[in-house]
């Protein structure tokens, strides 16, 4: 994982999810798939980093995601 910020891996804290495709992105068959870009744009939920342990999450991505499929506003924004 990386991020704009800290580069090559992650720091501790909590994170807004955003999921994106691109021309090289396959589902398990290695057929190419495109990611619906609410996720990108919206974000998909906020998770928080530990120190130690195994930091896994999986996100249930919908073909044609519904309001109350990905996050409407970033909860970690300051107002």
């Amino acid at each position: 994982m990386a991020t704009g910020t800290h580069g090559e891996g992650i720091a501790i804290g909590d994170f807004l999810v955003q999921i994106s495709s691109n021309a090289e992105t396959k589902d398990s068959s290695g057929k190419a798939i495109s990611i619906p870009i609410v996720y990108s744009e919206n974000g998909v939920e906020v998770v928080k980093i530990a120190q130690g342990g195994e930091n896994s999450f999986a996100f249930n991505l919908k073909s044609r995601p519904k309001s109350g499929d990905y996050l409407s506003n970033n909860p970690l924004a300051e107002p």
